[in-house]
Protein backbone atom coordinates (compact mmCIF):
# COMPACT_ATOMS: atom_id res chain seq x y z
CA UNK A 1 0.00 0.00 0.00
CA UNK A 2 1.30 3.83 -0.80
CA UNK A 3 0.32 4.96 2.10
CA UNK A 4 2.22 2.70 4.45
CA UNK A 5 5.02 3.70 2.73
CA UNK A 6 4.43 7.07 3.25
CA UNK A 7 4.07 6.14 6.99
CA UNK A 8 7.21 4.63 6.74
CA UNK A 9 8.90 7.72 5.02
CA UNK A 10 7.50 9.59 8.02
CA UNK A 11 10.13 9.39 10.60
CA UNK A 12 12.51 10.41 8.31
CA UNK A 13 10.99 13.57 7.41
CA UNK A 14 10.15 14.46 11.08
CA UNK A 15 13.25 13.88 12.32
CA UNK A 16 14.54 16.91 9.71
CA UNK A 17 11.42 19.26 10.14
CA UNK A 18 10.23 19.20 13.74
CA UNK A 19 12.63 20.57 16.21
CA UNK A 20 14.46 18.16 18.31
CA UNK A 21 12.12 18.21 21.77
CA UNK A 22 8.97 17.17 19.56
CA UNK A 23 10.70 13.92 18.12
CA UNK A 24 14.43 13.67 17.33
CA UNK A 25 14.80 13.10 21.38
CA UNK A 26 11.93 11.26 21.84
CA UNK A 27 13.05 8.58 19.62
CA UNK A 28 15.16 6.92 22.18
CA UNK A 29 13.34 6.99 25.17
CA UNK A 30 10.83 4.11 24.57
CA UNK A 31 13.78 1.74 24.77
CA UNK A 32 15.73 3.42 27.48
CA UNK A 33 15.91 3.51 30.99
CA UNK A 34 12.72 6.13 31.36
CA UNK A 35 10.12 5.78 33.48
CA UNK A 36 7.32 3.77 32.21
CA UNK A 37 5.01 7.23 31.88
CA UNK A 38 7.70 8.73 30.50
CA UNK A 39 8.51 5.83 27.72
CA UNK A 40 4.29 5.88 27.02
CA UNK A 41 4.13 9.29 26.56
CA UNK A 42 6.90 9.30 24.03
CA UNK A 43 5.56 6.39 22.15
CA UNK A 44 2.45 8.17 22.26
CA UNK A 45 3.67 11.52 20.23
CA UNK A 46 6.04 9.44 17.88
CA UNK A 47 2.98 7.81 17.10
CA UNK A 48 0.99 10.41 16.73
CA UNK A 49 3.58 12.58 14.85
CA UNK A 50 4.28 9.54 12.31
CA UNK A 51 0.67 9.16 11.42
CA UNK A 52 0.40 13.05 10.70
CA UNK A 53 2.57 12.72 7.10
CA UNK A 54 0.42 10.48 5.84
CA UNK A 55 -2.65 11.77 6.93
CA UNK A 56 -2.25 15.25 5.47
CA UNK A 57 -1.07 14.42 2.15
CA UNK A 58 -4.12 12.27 1.92
CA UNK A 59 -6.03 15.05 2.66
CA UNK A 60 -5.16 17.55 0.23
CA UNK A 61 -5.41 14.94 -2.61
CA UNK A 62 -8.89 13.99 -1.65
CA UNK A 63 -10.07 17.00 -1.45
CA UNK A 64 -9.20 18.18 -4.10
CA UNK A 65 -10.52 15.07 -6.24
CA UNK A 66 -13.34 15.30 -4.59
CA UNK A 67 -14.03 19.39 -5.17
CA UNK A 68 -12.97 17.97 -8.77
CA UNK A 69 -15.92 15.13 -8.53
CA UNK A 70 -18.89 16.81 -7.22
CA UNK A 71 -18.63 20.71 -8.57
CA UNK A 72 -16.66 19.89 -12.39
CA UNK A 73 -17.18 16.16 -13.49
CA UNK A 74 -20.17 16.34 -15.79
CA UNK A 75 -20.83 12.48 -15.54
CA UNK A 76 -21.01 12.45 -12.05
CA UNK A 77 -23.03 15.95 -12.03
CA UNK A 78 -25.44 14.45 -14.17
CA UNK A 79 -26.73 10.96 -12.82
CA UNK A 80 -25.27 11.19 -8.87
CA UNK A 81 -26.44 7.64 -8.48
CA UNK A 82 -25.09 5.50 -11.47
CA UNK A 83 -22.48 8.13 -12.84
CA UNK A 84 -18.65 7.48 -12.85
CA UNK A 85 -15.70 8.18 -14.35
CA UNK A 86 -11.75 8.00 -14.34
CA UNK A 87 -11.63 10.79 -11.63
CA UNK A 88 -14.06 9.15 -9.74
CA UNK A 89 -12.62 5.64 -10.10
CA UNK A 90 -8.77 7.57 -8.83
CA UNK A 91 -10.68 9.07 -5.80
CA UNK A 92 -11.48 5.41 -4.62
CA UNK A 93 -8.51 3.91 -5.09
CA UNK A 94 -6.59 6.42 -2.86
CA UNK A 95 -9.34 6.85 -0.47
CA UNK A 96 -9.99 3.20 0.17
CA UNK A 97 -6.17 2.83 0.45
CA UNK A 98 -5.94 5.04 2.61
CA UNK A 99 -8.62 4.15 5.19
CA UNK A 100 -6.96 0.37 4.64
CA UNK A 101 -4.02 2.10 6.54
CA UNK A 102 -5.97 4.27 8.69
CA UNK A 103 -8.21 1.28 9.88
CA UNK A 104 -5.00 -0.93 10.74
CA UNK A 105 -3.06 1.82 12.53
CA UNK A 106 -6.51 2.75 14.48
CA UNK A 107 -6.93 -0.32 15.41
CA UNK A 108 -3.71 -0.92 16.03
CA UNK A 109 -2.97 1.85 18.23
CA UNK A 110 -6.75 2.49 19.56
CA UNK A 111 -5.81 3.44 23.16
CA UNK A 112 -3.59 6.33 21.91
CA UNK A 113 -6.25 7.88 19.23
CA UNK A 114 -9.19 6.55 20.83
CA UNK A 115 -12.68 4.84 19.41
CA UNK A 116 -14.29 7.62 17.62
CA UNK A 117 -11.06 7.66 15.08
CA UNK A 118 -11.19 4.07 14.95
CA UNK A 119 -15.20 4.14 13.68
CA UNK A 120 -14.24 6.98 11.41
CA UNK A 121 -11.52 4.72 9.68
CA UNK A 122 -14.44 1.98 9.71
CA UNK A 123 -16.85 4.05 8.24
CA UNK A 124 -14.35 5.60 5.81
CA UNK A 125 -12.92 2.10 4.40
CA UNK A 126 -17.09 0.71 4.34
CA UNK A 127 -17.98 3.16 2.07
CA UNK A 128 -15.64 3.54 -0.46
CA UNK A 129 -15.25 -0.13 -0.46
CA UNK A 130 -18.85 -0.36 -1.21
CA UNK A 131 -19.10 2.44 -3.68
CA UNK A 132 -15.49 1.36 -5.43
CA UNK A 133 -17.03 -1.64 -5.99
CA UNK A 134 -20.14 -1.28 -7.39
CA UNK A 135 -20.69 -1.31 -11.19
CA UNK A 136 -24.52 -0.21 -10.89
CA UNK A 137 -25.09 2.20 -8.51
CA UNK A 138 -21.31 3.60 -7.07
CA UNK A 139 -23.22 6.96 -5.70
CA UNK A 140 -20.14 8.43 -6.53
CA UNK A 141 -20.92 12.02 -6.25
CA UNK A 142 -22.97 11.98 -2.77
CA UNK A 143 -19.72 9.47 -1.65
CA UNK A 144 -17.26 12.39 -2.80
CA UNK A 145 -19.64 14.86 -1.13
CA UNK A 146 -18.73 13.13 2.22
CA UNK A 147 -15.11 13.14 1.18
CA UNK A 148 -15.25 16.99 0.95
CA UNK A 149 -14.82 16.57 4.91
CA UNK A 150 -10.97 15.87 4.24
CA UNK A 151 -10.51 19.76 3.81
CA UNK A 152 -11.10 20.08 7.46
CA UNK A 153 -8.01 17.90 7.92
CA UNK A 154 -5.19 20.27 7.15
CA UNK A 155 -6.16 22.89 9.15
CA UNK A 156 -6.50 20.55 11.69
CA UNK A 157 -2.82 19.57 11.89
CA UNK A 158 -1.63 23.23 11.25
CA UNK A 159 -3.25 23.82 15.14
CA UNK A 160 -1.73 20.67 16.22
CA UNK A 161 1.62 22.35 15.21
CA UNK A 162 0.71 25.65 16.20
CA UNK A 163 0.03 24.20 19.70
CA UNK A 164 3.35 22.38 19.73
CA UNK A 165 5.62 24.50 18.95
CA UNK A 166 4.56 26.25 21.94
CA UNK A 167 3.39 29.86 20.06
CA UNK A 168 1.41 32.23 21.92
CA UNK A 169 -1.96 32.10 23.06
CA UNK A 170 -2.64 34.42 20.22
CA UNK A 171 -1.42 32.17 17.44
CA UNK A 172 -3.22 29.00 19.17
CA UNK A 173 -6.40 30.97 19.51
CA UNK A 174 -6.75 32.55 15.77
CA UNK A 175 -5.90 29.08 14.54
CA UNK A 176 -8.46 27.21 16.79
CA UNK A 177 -10.72 29.81 15.83
CA UNK A 178 -10.06 28.89 12.10
CA UNK A 179 -10.02 25.61 12.26
CA UNK A 180 -13.33 25.71 13.99
CA UNK A 181 -15.09 27.87 11.18
CA UNK A 182 -14.28 25.32 8.53
CA UNK A 183 -14.96 22.18 10.85
CA UNK A 184 -18.11 24.37 10.95
CA UNK A 185 -18.78 25.12 7.52
CA UNK A 186 -17.61 22.27 5.74
CA UNK A 187 -19.32 18.94 8.07
CA UNK A 188 -21.98 21.00 9.85
CA UNK A 189 -23.18 23.39 7.39
CA UNK A 190 -22.64 21.31 4.07
CA UNK A 191 -22.10 17.76 5.35
CA UNK A 192 -25.35 17.36 8.28
CA UNK A 193 -27.15 20.32 6.81
CA UNK A 194 -26.69 19.15 3.14
CA UNK A 195 -24.71 16.25 1.59
CA UNK A 196 -26.38 13.71 4.28
CA UNK A 197 -30.17 14.88 3.77
CA UNK A 198 -29.46 14.88 -0.14
CA UNK A 199 -28.37 10.83 0.25
CA UNK A 200 -30.85 10.14 3.26
CA UNK A 201 -33.46 11.62 -0.01
CA UNK A 202 -32.38 8.97 -1.98
CA UNK A 203 -32.55 5.66 0.67
CA UNK A 204 -35.70 7.01 1.49
CA UNK A 205 -37.03 6.56 -2.18
CA UNK A 206 -35.18 3.43 -2.51
CA UNK A 207 -34.89 3.81 -6.31
CA UNK A 208 -32.67 1.62 -7.67
CA UNK A 209 -30.34 0.77 -4.70
CA UNK A 210 -30.49 -2.91 -3.22
CA UNK A 211 -31.67 -2.88 0.19
CA UNK A 212 -28.71 -4.01 1.36
CA UNK A 213 -27.29 -1.01 0.30
CA UNK A 214 -29.66 0.95 1.58
CA UNK A 215 -29.53 -0.48 5.27
CA UNK A 216 -26.05 0.12 5.31
CA UNK A 217 -25.91 3.82 3.94
CA UNK A 218 -28.53 4.84 6.72
CA UNK A 219 -26.31 3.04 9.29
CA UNK A 220 -23.01 4.86 8.32
CA UNK A 221 -24.20 8.47 7.65
CA UNK A 222 -26.10 8.13 10.88
CA UNK A 223 -22.85 7.35 12.38
CA UNK A 224 -20.78 9.48 10.76
CA UNK A 225 -23.27 12.62 11.29
CA UNK A 226 -23.21 12.27 14.59
CA UNK A 227 -19.35 12.39 14.84
CA UNK A 228 -19.63 15.67 13.13
CA UNK A 229 -21.76 16.77 16.07
CA UNK A 230 -19.72 15.29 18.54
CA UNK A 231 -16.14 16.70 17.58
CA UNK A 232 -18.25 19.93 17.10
CA UNK A 233 -19.46 19.67 20.31
CA UNK A 234 -15.95 19.27 21.63
CA UNK A 235 -14.77 21.88 18.91
CA UNK A 236 -16.79 24.71 20.72
CA UNK A 237 -15.86 23.74 24.33
CA UNK A 238 -12.21 24.19 23.85
CA UNK A 239 -13.30 27.70 21.66
CA UNK A 240 -15.83 29.17 24.35
CA UNK A 241 -13.04 28.09 26.91
CA UNK A 242 -15.65 25.61 28.52
CA UNK A 243 -13.91 23.55 31.21
CA UNK A 244 -14.37 19.79 31.03
CA UNK A 245 -15.69 17.16 33.52
CA UNK A 246 -13.68 15.61 36.54
CA UNK A 247 -11.65 12.79 34.11
CA UNK A 248 -10.38 16.28 31.43
CA UNK A 249 -9.55 17.98 34.56
CA UNK A 250 -7.70 15.36 36.11
CA UNK A 251 -5.59 15.06 32.20
CA UNK A 252 -4.96 18.69 32.31
CA UNK A 253 -3.64 18.31 35.91
CA UNK A 254 -1.48 15.10 35.55
CA UNK A 255 -0.07 16.69 32.09
CA UNK A 256 0.97 19.69 34.12
CA UNK A 257 2.67 18.11 36.85
CA UNK A 258 4.57 15.84 33.82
Amino acid sequence: CAWTLVHNLAPFVNKRALPRKLYKDLVGVPSSRATVEERKKATREIVDWDSKLPTFLHSVLAGALSAYCCFFDESLIADKIAGTSFTWKLTTWNTAGFFVWDFILHLRYRNIFGMPMLLHAVLGLATYTICGTSKETPMAWHACSLLLFELTTPLMIARICVIKLSLSKEAVRNMTNVFGLSFFLIRMVWGNLYAFPQIWRVLLTGGPLPVWKVMGFWLMTLLSAGLNTYWMYRLCRRIFGVRGGKKEQRRRDKSKSS
